[in-house]
C-alpha cells in the first residue's frame, strides 16, 4: 500500500511510519509531498494520508496521530509495550508543545527528531536512519513494562 505525508518529518510521522511498517503494512511505501500538494498528489498515486490537515489519519483533539492510528486499528490494549510507547510519542509530539515535561523520555526522543530533522534533511533517507530509533524504544518499552505487573500496568504510571 503507498502511504503520503508533508516532507520534513519528525516525531509524529516517523513513530507512524514505523507503528504502519511493524503492526499494519509491513511492505509499505511511503511518498513526501509539500503540505499546500499532499491531498491531490497522494490521491493521484492512491495513497492514503497521515499526519497533515484533512489527512486520513491526522491529529484527533489532543490526540497526536500515532494515537489516532492506534485507534482505528484497534491496537490499544494489545500490547503493553506498544501503549507505553503511545504515551512516550504522544508527549513527545504534543505535550512538549505545551511546555508539559512530565514523561521525560517524551522529550528525549522530540530532542532527537530535532536532530534527525537537521541532520538528515531527506525523507526516505530519514525513515532508514530513524525508525531503528523508535524500534528500539519500542524495545526498551517491552522491557520496562515487563518488569511491572502486567495486571497493575497503566501507561500513565510514567508520567512524573
Amino acid at each position: 500500500m503507498k502511504w503520503a505525508t508533508r516532507k520534513g518529518m519528525k516525531t509524529d510521522r516517523v513513530a507512524c511510519a514505523w507503528l504502519i511498517r511493524k503492526y499494519v503494512d509491513p511492505h509499505a511505501e511511503f511518498f513526501f509531498f509539500d503540505a499546500d500538494a499532499l491531498a491531490v498528489e497522494a490521491a493521484k498515486i492512491g495513497a492514503k494520508t497521515f499526519d497533515a490537515a484533512g489527512a486520513d489519519f491526522r491529529h484527533e483533539g489532543m490526540k497526536c496521530t500515532f494515537e489516532t492510528m492506534m485507534d482505528r486499528y484497534g491496537l490499544w490494549g494489545r500490547e503493553p509495550a506498544l501503549d507505553h510507547m503511545a504515551v512516550i510519542v504522544h508527549s513527545s509530539d504534543v505535550s512538549v508543545k505545551l511546555y508539559d515535561f512530565s514523561v521525560l523520555e517524551g522529550f528525549g526522543v522530540w530532542a532527537l527528531a530535532q536532530g534527525f530533522a537537521e541532520s538528515v534533511p531527506d525523507d526516505h533517507e530519514k525513515l532508514k536512519v530513524v525508525v531503528p530509533m523508535y524500534e528500539a524504544l519500542y524495545r526498551w518499552c517491552g522491557q520496562k513494562v515487563g518488569k511491572m505487573k502486567l495486571s497493575t500496568y497503566s501507561p500513565e504510571a510514567i508520567r512524573i
